[in-house]
Protein backbone atom coordinates (compact mmCIF):
# COMPACT_ATOMS: atom_id res chain seq x y z
CA UNK A 1 0.00 0.00 0.00
CA UNK A 2 1.31 3.43 -0.89
CA UNK A 3 1.86 5.98 1.82
CA UNK A 4 -0.93 8.52 2.29
CA UNK A 5 -2.93 7.27 -0.69
CA UNK A 6 -6.13 8.09 1.17
CA UNK A 7 -5.24 11.73 1.82
CA UNK A 8 -6.26 14.69 -0.35
CA UNK A 9 -3.53 16.09 -2.52
CA UNK A 10 -2.30 19.49 -1.37
CA UNK A 11 0.35 20.23 -3.98
CA UNK A 12 1.29 23.55 -2.39
CA UNK A 13 2.67 21.86 0.72
CA UNK A 14 4.58 19.30 -1.33
CA UNK A 15 6.17 22.00 -3.49
CA UNK A 16 7.20 24.03 -0.45
CA UNK A 17 8.81 21.02 1.24
CA UNK A 18 10.65 20.10 -1.94
CA UNK A 19 11.86 23.67 -2.39
CA UNK A 20 13.15 23.68 1.18
CA UNK A 21 15.10 20.47 0.74
CA UNK A 22 16.49 21.66 -2.62
CA UNK A 23 17.88 24.79 -0.97
CA UNK A 24 19.62 22.69 1.67
CA UNK A 25 21.15 20.56 -1.09
CA UNK A 26 22.41 23.65 -2.94
CA UNK A 27 24.03 24.90 0.27
CA UNK A 28 25.56 21.48 1.03
CA UNK A 29 27.03 21.08 -2.46
CA UNK A 30 28.39 24.62 -2.46
CA UNK A 31 30.09 24.19 0.91
CA UNK A 32 31.52 20.83 -0.15
CA UNK A 33 33.15 22.41 -3.21
CA UNK A 34 34.41 25.33 -1.13
CA UNK A 35 36.09 22.93 1.31
CA UNK A 36 37.74 20.83 -1.38
CA UNK A 37 40.78 23.06 -1.78
CA UNK A 38 42.13 26.53 -1.19
CA UNK A 39 40.34 29.10 -3.32
CA UNK A 40 40.78 32.76 -4.16
CA UNK A 41 39.12 35.36 -2.00
CA UNK A 42 36.61 36.03 -4.79
CA UNK A 43 35.68 32.32 -4.97
CA UNK A 44 35.29 32.14 -1.21
CA UNK A 45 33.08 35.24 -1.28
CA UNK A 46 30.93 33.71 -4.03
CA UNK A 47 30.46 30.50 -2.04
CA UNK A 48 29.68 32.50 1.09
CA UNK A 49 27.00 34.49 -0.75
CA UNK A 50 25.51 31.41 -2.46
CA UNK A 51 25.10 29.56 0.84
CA UNK A 52 23.70 32.63 2.58
CA UNK A 53 21.23 33.17 -0.27
CA UNK A 54 20.12 29.54 -0.04
CA UNK A 55 19.46 30.03 3.66
CA UNK A 56 17.47 33.22 3.03
CA UNK A 57 15.42 31.47 0.35
CA UNK A 58 14.79 28.57 2.73
CA UNK A 59 13.67 31.01 5.43
CA UNK A 60 11.13 32.59 3.05
CA UNK A 61 9.88 29.15 2.03
CA UNK A 62 9.49 28.07 5.66
CA UNK A 63 7.47 31.20 6.36
CA UNK A 64 5.22 30.40 3.38
CA UNK A 65 4.82 26.84 4.61
CA UNK A 66 3.77 27.97 8.08
CA UNK A 67 1.32 30.49 6.59
CA UNK A 68 -0.21 27.73 4.43
CA UNK A 69 -0.55 25.47 7.46
CA UNK A 70 -2.41 28.21 9.32
CA UNK A 71 -4.72 29.01 6.39
CA UNK A 72 -5.53 25.51 5.16
CA UNK A 73 -8.43 23.44 6.39
CA UNK A 74 -6.88 20.18 5.13
CA UNK A 75 -3.16 19.37 5.28
CA UNK A 76 -1.44 16.22 3.91
CA UNK A 77 0.29 15.54 7.26
CA UNK A 78 -0.46 16.66 10.81
CA UNK A 79 0.04 20.41 11.11
CA UNK A 80 2.65 20.03 13.85
CA UNK A 81 4.59 17.51 11.78
CA UNK A 82 4.54 19.76 8.72
CA UNK A 83 5.88 22.70 10.68
CA UNK A 84 8.50 20.59 12.44
CA UNK A 85 9.68 19.03 9.19
CA UNK A 86 9.91 22.42 7.49
CA UNK A 87 11.76 23.90 10.46
CA UNK A 88 14.19 20.96 10.49
CA UNK A 89 14.92 21.37 6.77
CA UNK A 90 15.55 25.07 7.31
CA UNK A 91 17.85 24.23 10.24
CA UNK A 92 20.08 22.29 7.83
CA UNK A 93 20.59 25.46 5.76
CA UNK A 94 21.21 27.41 8.93
CA UNK A 95 23.94 24.99 10.06
CA UNK A 96 25.61 25.07 6.65
CA UNK A 97 25.55 28.86 6.58
CA UNK A 98 26.95 29.01 10.12
CA UNK A 99 29.97 26.91 9.18
CA UNK A 100 30.63 28.93 6.04
CA UNK A 101 30.44 32.19 7.99
CA UNK A 102 32.91 30.89 10.57
CA UNK A 103 35.39 29.72 7.94
CA UNK A 104 35.03 32.89 5.90
CA UNK A 105 35.49 35.13 8.94
CA UNK A 106 38.65 33.40 10.18
CA UNK A 107 40.18 32.21 6.90
CA UNK A 108 40.83 28.75 8.34
CA UNK A 109 42.14 26.48 5.55
CA UNK A 110 41.60 22.71 5.31
CA UNK A 111 44.26 20.54 6.98
CA UNK A 112 44.97 17.23 5.27
CA UNK A 113 41.42 17.05 3.94
CA UNK A 114 39.86 17.27 7.41
CA UNK A 115 36.85 19.45 6.55
CA UNK A 116 36.02 17.48 3.43
CA UNK A 117 35.70 14.26 5.41
CA UNK A 118 32.55 15.81 6.88
CA UNK A 119 31.37 17.44 3.66
CA UNK A 120 31.48 14.11 1.81
CA UNK A 121 29.04 12.79 4.40
CA UNK A 122 26.58 15.66 4.36
CA UNK A 123 26.54 15.92 0.57
CA UNK A 124 25.49 12.26 0.53
CA UNK A 125 22.90 13.03 3.20
CA UNK A 126 21.59 15.93 1.11
CA UNK A 127 21.04 13.64 -1.87
CA UNK A 128 19.20 11.05 0.22
CA UNK A 129 17.09 13.72 1.94
CA UNK A 130 15.93 15.06 -1.42
CA UNK A 131 14.84 11.55 -2.35
CA UNK A 132 13.15 11.07 1.02
CA UNK A 133 11.07 14.24 0.77
CA UNK A 134 10.10 13.53 -2.83
CA UNK A 135 9.20 9.96 -1.91
CA UNK A 136 7.16 11.17 1.04
CA UNK A 137 5.33 13.64 -1.18
CA UNK A 138 4.62 11.16 -3.98
CA UNK A 139 3.46 8.22 -1.88
CA UNK A 140 6.50 5.97 -2.12
CA UNK A 141 6.25 2.66 -0.28
CA UNK A 142 6.92 3.07 3.47
CA UNK A 143 9.58 0.35 3.40
CA UNK A 144 11.59 2.30 0.81
CA UNK A 145 11.20 5.52 2.74
CA UNK A 146 12.38 3.84 5.93
CA UNK A 147 15.48 2.61 4.09
CA UNK A 148 16.33 6.23 3.28
CA UNK A 149 15.82 7.20 6.93
CA UNK A 150 18.11 4.38 8.03
CA UNK A 151 20.77 5.54 5.55
CA UNK A 152 20.62 9.07 6.97
CA UNK A 153 21.04 7.70 10.49
CA UNK A 154 24.02 5.61 9.39
CA UNK A 155 25.69 8.63 7.81
CA UNK A 156 25.16 10.62 11.00
CA UNK A 157 26.96 7.84 12.89
CA UNK A 158 29.84 8.21 10.43
CA UNK A 159 29.94 11.93 11.23
CA UNK A 160 30.29 11.11 14.94
CA UNK A 161 33.21 8.81 14.17
CA UNK A 162 34.94 11.38 11.97
CA UNK A 163 34.63 13.98 14.73
CA UNK A 164 36.29 11.67 17.27
CA UNK A 165 39.07 10.71 14.86
CA UNK A 166 39.88 14.27 13.80
CA UNK A 167 39.84 15.66 17.34
CA UNK A 168 42.15 12.87 18.51
CA UNK A 169 44.51 13.47 15.59
CA UNK A 170 44.50 17.21 16.24
CA UNK A 171 45.72 16.82 19.80
CA UNK A 172 48.30 14.18 18.88
CA UNK A 173 50.11 16.39 16.40
CA UNK A 174 53.74 17.15 17.18
CA UNK A 175 54.29 19.96 17.69
CA UNK A 176 50.78 21.02 18.67
CA UNK A 177 49.19 23.55 16.32
CA UNK A 178 48.95 27.19 17.32
CA UNK A 179 46.44 27.44 20.17
CA UNK A 180 44.17 29.79 18.22
CA UNK A 181 44.20 27.49 15.18
CA UNK A 182 43.62 24.42 17.36
CA UNK A 183 40.61 25.89 19.13
CA UNK A 184 39.07 27.28 15.96
CA UNK A 185 39.56 24.01 14.09
CA UNK A 186 38.05 21.99 16.94
CA UNK A 187 35.06 24.33 16.98
CA UNK A 188 34.59 24.02 13.21
CA UNK A 189 34.75 20.23 13.51
CA UNK A 190 31.88 20.42 15.99
CA UNK A 191 29.86 22.65 13.67
CA UNK A 192 30.45 20.33 10.72
CA UNK A 193 29.29 17.37 12.78
CA UNK A 194 26.21 19.40 13.74
CA UNK A 195 25.29 19.48 10.04
CA UNK A 196 25.15 15.68 9.94
CA UNK A 197 23.05 15.79 13.13
CA UNK A 198 20.61 18.21 11.49
CA UNK A 199 19.95 15.72 8.69
CA UNK A 200 19.30 13.02 11.28
CA UNK A 201 16.84 15.31 13.08
CA UNK A 202 14.88 15.95 9.87
CA UNK A 203 14.93 12.22 9.10
CA UNK A 204 13.45 11.47 12.55
CA UNK A 205 10.48 13.76 11.85
CA UNK A 206 10.00 12.21 8.42
CA UNK A 207 10.03 8.76 10.03
CA UNK A 208 7.30 9.84 12.44
CA UNK A 209 5.15 10.92 9.47
CA UNK A 210 5.85 7.63 7.68
CA UNK A 211 4.84 5.54 10.67
CA UNK A 212 1.71 7.60 11.35
CA UNK A 213 0.36 7.34 7.83
CA UNK A 214 1.51 3.96 6.52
Amino acid sequence: MKLLNFLPKEDGFYKLLEHLVQQSQVAAQTLHKALAANHSLAQEQAAHEAIHNARQEAKKTLRSLIEEVCRSFVTPFDREDLQELGTALYAICSCLDGVQQRLFAHGLPPLEGDFQRFSQIFVHQAEIMVGLIKGLNHGEKPSLLQEKVAALYELEDQGDNVLLELEAALFRKEPLPDVRDLLLRKDVYGQLEDITDSYRDAAAIALRIILKHS
